[in-house]
């Protein structure tokens, strides 16, 4: 179950998976980006003015002004909920927004909602070994939901799955950018290439499980923050962790 609470700064998500409670919120908006988007103070608030009419006026543009960051801090918070409530609602059928893999922005989206997919025998191996013998409390479903949405598990035949990389230069069935995977990569696994390369299914899963344990989800501790640091969008995480919850309930492929 997950939910999204609105009419705060930062919107958090709060749910329960694998039977572990969680919370998680947002990023909040730094103040510099914040000062940003109100725009320069304007010019006669720095004159000093004994008048009490030039007083009001600033004080009246102040209001409206803290007004209207109001309201758009109770839209973006609208917008937050709306998508938690698509979650709510189609339970496993969460519609991916289209992943990018660590640090990209678009990619090869697997899984669109709907029927829970079985995963391929060697794929569904390489990720039950890769959870079990890298990262400790790391659900093999989490792995199994990420590979799923990058790429169907690698079955995709979209730019940058088996060569060549996508529009935001993510390789592979977990869809690295390079710098991120060389980042990952070794110790080679099982299996695996030398040296290792994106395109590779033992290399790119044990190299995600690393980075996954790297970012909290060493025995559970922070799987939505994880997920976040896989992908930096919010939408990312429901969608992950919502197919691994339904691939949990579901089986094993």
């Amino acid at each position: 179950m997950l939910k999204c609470t609105a009419g705060t700064s930062s919107p958090h998500l709060t749910g329960t998976t694998f039977g572990r409670s969680w919370a998680w919120a947002h990023p909040p908006v730094p103040r510099s980006v914040r000062m940003a988007e109100r725009g320069p103070v304007p010019a006669a608030d720095h004159r000093p003015t004994t008048s009490s009419t030039a007083t009001s006026r600033r004080g009246t543009g102040r209001t409206l002004g803290f007004a209207v960051l109001a309201a758009l801090g109770v839209a973006f918070a609208a917008v937050i909920a709306l998508v938690a409530l698509v979650a709510l609602v189609a339970g496993a059928g969460v519609v991916s927004p289209g992943s990018s893999g660590p640090g990209g922005t678009t990619g090869a989206a697997g899984w669109t909602g709907g029927r829970v997919p079985t995963i391929p025998p060697p794929m569904l191996a390489l990720y039950l070994a890769a959870a079990a013998t890298t990262c400790p409390g790391l659900p093999w479903t989490v792995l199994a939901a990420i590979g799923t949405v990058e790429s169907d598990n690698g079955q995709s035949s979209l730019p940058g799955v088996h060569s060549g990389a996508n529009a935001a230069g993510a390789e592979g069935p977990m869809q690295f950018e390079p710098s991120t995977f060389a980042a990952y990569a070794l110790p080679v696994p099982p299996g695996g290439e030398l040296p290792p390369s994106p395109y590779d299914a033992t290399d790119a899963v044990y190299a995600a499980a690393r980075m996954l344990c790297a970012d909290g989800a060493r025995n559970g501790a922070d799987l939505p923050a994880a997920v976040f640091a896989y992908d930096h969008s919010t939408s990312y995480v429901i969608t992950v962790l919502s197919l691994a919850g339904a691939l949990q309930a579901h089986g094993t492929g």
